[in-house]
């Protein structure tokens, strides 16, 4: 069953009709810039649109309107809850492979690592070494 967070923010679905309603028309269009030379051309675009036209452009506004509207009061989903088994583990292990990680390391400023057998080992080995650890837990 679909269920709303807001549902009181429905109330805003009829304002656009209420705002055209109320608020005066806007007066002509007057450009921001105006240029002399396009003076001619100026009146090539101001053909009236199509009835149809404006009625497709209106329907799809409300349509958005909608849809803003439906989205801001938060839809959710109300029903039985799934349950997800909880057995295993997503783990992602992302190594450096490149010939860098072929040297062998001491224990330095910005990796420390120290192995059991002396201060310097491979930091390909190290990691290798975690990875091998982490399947026994």
């Amino acid at each position: 069953m679909i269920d709303f967070q807001l549902p009181w923010v429905m109330v805003a679905l009829p304002l656009p009709w209420l705002l055209r309603r109320v608020l005066p028309p806007a007066r002509g269009r007057v450009p921001a810039l105006y240029f002399p030379s396009t003076a001619g051309v100026a009146g090539l675009g101001q053909q009236s649109r199509a009835p149809t036209v404006r009625r497709a452009r209106m329907g799809l506004l409300w349509l958005l309107w909608l849809l803003l509207v439906l989205a801001a009061a938060g839809p959710r989903w109300l029903g039985d809850e799934v349950s997800l088994p909880a057995s295993g583990r997503d783990l992602m292990l992302a190594l450096d492979i490149s010939a860098s990680m072929e040297t062998a390391i001491s224990g330095g400023v910005l990796l420390p690592i120290l192995s059991p057998t002396g201060p310097k080992r491979r930091a390909i080995s190290a990691a290798e070494r975690s990875k091998s650890a982490s399947r026994l837990r």
